[in-house]
């Protein structure tokens, strides 16, 4: 695996710690600036990239086996990978790919004919074989992957499937390889508007399915969580860096859990330069520029806090959506419970009620009177008043009152199928030698 980042001098804060560290392999360089460290695991040594020189050393004696000059305009333009147990070095801002050759001079095997592009592009190797992602290269930020094809000698644009998003562009990012993903993050892009400036940082997280070919977004990094990336490397199958102050992290991708350690005083002796883990230790070059390795426990023994490192987007969509179309559905069974209630309850009209889809007609005037007796108690009288013909005499009014209500209970009962009385004559709770009518609420309160 392999991680591309800007090289920045970094101006060390303490020189008595270097006692935490088990062993001190190379010796200071005061004309050489570091650029990388790669793992030749197969060798049994770290392959330590200057801007003048690789220095092939060996993890059992801690000794240099062998150094290689290579003059500072190219060697500081190369990025070592190790692919079929061969060291192979790719051009930074081309396509050029050399091997080194029986007189460990530069061999050039490629045919490509890229040339200033794919700069600080992700490098890594997966089934033995070279990729690059991103990269930047006249006013634009690439988003998309090649290949080093072997029996061609060209690099060839890595396919997607017919329905894949399109990442951002980007370049300088950080980058991971799992087993069948490749996961990008931070780093630069250019904007698409204006004068197409490489100021906006990426803050998306993306990830390419290798086995379906498939790139998606898991979301959008949480702001002011570390101050960029200065190096990482994979341990454990988790990603582990530090930012520029000096702050170590793990970072669980799959998982969203960022978790933030204890700060170590060693690592404000890291040069800003991608360590290394193998066998438990933590191979690393300090300030000093020298190449030294420190217990890989002895950085994450204590944590700080574990955080989330994105935010899901789509996640976040789905939930809106899900919340909208809860929000819609709760709102609809209102207004169907609404309309069910008024459905279940007596509808009266100007000419008659609705109970459940059935209807009775009454006249307008028994409306009126069942109006009346529902602001409470109506004294006969007052109903005597609205049914009074004066030309009929008080006994033929009395028995039009008294049909009017017999009337109107009847029809209720056949409506509703309740058997009790809907009008109801009784004393006056005032006056007993008066009676009024009132509604029988006891019998009819669950459909009024």
């Amino acid at each position: 695996m392999r991680f591309i980042f800007k090289n920045i001098y970094f101006k060390p804060y303490l020189h008595v710690i270097f006692f935490f560290s088990s062993h001190l392999i190379v010796g200071q360089l005061p004309n050489e600036t570091p650029i990388s460290i790669l793992l030749d695991s197969l060798e049994n040594q770290i392959i330590y990239q200057t801007d003048q020189s690789f220095r092939f050393i060996d993890l059992n004696s801690f000794k240099t086996k062998k150094t290689i000059q290579i003059p500072k305009q190219t060697i500081s333009n190369l990025i070592p990978v190790i692919n079929k147990d061969e060291l192979y070095l790719i051009s930074n801002n081309s396509g050029n790919t050399y091997v080194l050759g029986k007189d460990d001079g530069l061999k050039r095997i490629d045919n490509s004919g890229i040339q200033n592009f794919f700069n600080n592009s992700a490098v890594f190797v997966k089934n033995d074989t070279i990729f690059r992602h991103g990269g930047y290269g006249y006013w634009t930020s690439s988003n998309f992957m090649i290949y080093f094809d072997d029996s061609t000698k060209q690099w060839e644009v890595y396919p997607t499937s017919k329905n894949s998003k399109t990442p951002r562009g980007a370049d300088s990012h950080v980058s991971t390889l799992t087993s069948n993903n490749y996961v990008f993050f931070g780093g630069y892009t250019v904007s698409e508007n204006g004068y197409r400036s490489k100021t906006p940082l990426n803050a998306e997280v993306w990830c390419y399915d290798f086995e379906i070919r498939d790139w998606n977004i898991l979301g959008n990094m949480i702001p002011n969580q570390f101050d960029d990336v200065a190096g990482s490397f994979t341990a454990y199958n988790q990603v582990y860096f530090f930012d520029k102050k000096s702050n170590f992290f793990r970072l669980d991708i799959f998982g969203n859990k960022l978790t933030k350690y204890k700060r170590n005083p060693i690592v404000y002796d890291f040069y800003r330069i991608s360590p290394i883990f193998y066998k438990n230790y933590l191979y690393y070059v300090n300030s000093s520029g020298e190449l030294s390795n420190i217990l890989f426990t002895d950085l994450t023994s204590s944590i700080e806090k574990t955080i989330r490192f994105y935010e899901n987007r789509s996640r976040i969509k789905n939930t809106s959506y899900v919340i909208i179309v809860l929000l819609l559905f709760l709102l609809t069974m209102f207004f169907i419970h609404k309309r069910t209630n008024r459905l279940r309850k007596l509808l009266f009209l100007e000419n008659g009620i609705k109970y459940r889809g059935k209807y009775v007609e009454l006249d307008p005037m028994a409306i009126s009177i069942i109006q009346y007796a529902f602001k409470g108690d109506v004294p006969f009288s007052i109903i005597s008043n609205m049914l009074n013909k004066p030309h009929l005499s008080k006994i033929q009014n009395e028995r039009i009152k008294n049909k009017m209500i017999t009337e109107i209970n009847l029809k209720l009962h056949v409506l509703t199928g309740i058997s009790q009385d809907f009008l109801v004559v009784s004393k006056s709770s005032y006056d007993a030698r008066y009676k009024v009518v009132h509604i029988n609420h006891i019998a009819f309160e669950k459909i009024i």
